[in-house]
Order: structure tokens, then sequence, then C-alpha cells
């Protein structure tokens, strides 16, 4: 039991390293627990197991106990946190004809711990027909990876190299994603997609 409850939760993490991909997993689990979208529902009953989305980044979930509403309720909640990297409204920045990522951290991250490791790129395209594309892209062991460089030296201890937290700044983390032929495929590639 203890050994299959870890190896689930390692999956769920592996699986879920934004609060979209883990709402999608909980849909899932939910669902073969007989839960339903409330949607699904022109009025609930006594029994009824049911979830809300929001912007498919948070979930509830309901269970339709017998008691009226005004008698109170029991509540159990939890968090969805995805210590990221997010880009910023304009996320490239050109600099000595290489192109970074302009981002910003979220989550409560500890910064010293992004500096040079491997990022993935991961979320969504909202295309002007509605419909959403998904990026994963670095997440498998064949995929590209975007470097983390730190944003610049200054995270790295003179004479030694070795990576301080003293000096390092969360908020000019610009993982490089290319040169500048790069980045005129990767725009034509988004532009096209949001057509």
């Amino acid at each position: 039991m203890k050994d299959t409850l870890i190896k689930e939760y390692k999956s769920f993490l592996d699986n879920g390293k934004t609060e979209r991909e883990c709402v999608c997993q909980i849909i899932e689990k939910a669902r073969s627990a007989g839960y339903k979208d409330i949607n699904e529902y022109s009025q609930l009953k006594v029994g009824d197991k049911v979830y809300i989305t929001k912007m498919n980044k948070a979930i509830m979930l309901f269970n339709i106990g017998t008691e009226n509403i005004e008698n109170g309720m029991n509540i159990l909640g939890a968090h969805i946190d995805s210590p990221r990297l997010d880009c910023k409204q304009n996320p490239l920045i050109e600099k000595d004809f290489m192109v970074y990522l302009n981002t910003h951290y979220y989550g409560g991250i500890k910064k010293y711990q992004w500096v040079t490791l491997p990022l993935a790129l991961q979320g969504v395209i909202c295309k002007k027909d509605g419909s959403i594309v998904n990026v994963n892209i670095g997440d498998k062991p064949e995929d590209p990876v975007v470097p983390d460089t730190g944003g610049d030296d200054s995270a790295v201890t003179p004479n030694t190299g070795t990576i301080t937290t003293d000096n390092y700044n969360g908020d000019v983390v610009t993982p490089v994603i290319g040169g500048i032929v790069a980045i005129l495929l990767i725009t034509i590639f988004v532009i096209l997609l949001s057509l």
C-alpha cells in the first residue's frame, strides 16, 4: 500500500509540473471515483459527486450531503503550487546575437537552485479561434532543453566558480533559447499556430 502510494505520488509530481497538468490529473482521478463536472447536472441531489474547475488551473470537488447547507459544510482544502519561471508579456530579449526569455519566478522557488539548471518549456498557446495547443518541450530525454544562465555572472563567486545565494538576482533570470535565426523560426511557428 505504502509503496503504491509513493509511486502514484511521484508519478503525479512528474506529470504535474504546472497547475493545468495537475488539474488534468485530478479530473482523471475524480472521474474514476465517480465525480462529474457540475455542468453535466441540471440539478444536484444528495449523493452527487461533482467538481468545478477555474480556468483549468484550479479545481474544487464536492460531495452533496444530506443536510441543509445552512447547517454548514465540511471543507478540506489543498493548494497547487508549481514553482517555476513564467515568461513575461514580452518574453524575448536579444543581446549579443543570442535570444533569452524574459522571466519572473513564481511559487516560492529557491532562486539559487535554478542557476544552470536545464529547463523545460511547458504551457499553452491560446489561438484566436479559442482552441488551445499544449506545449511541452524538454520533459523527455530526447527533447532539447532550455539552459538557465542565471542572467549574468553575479551568481558565480569570483575565482572559485561556485554558486552563491548572496548575489543571485531572481529578477534577471534569463534562460537562453537560441540565436537570432532560431528565434525567427520559433516566432514564425507561433504565428502560424495562432492563425
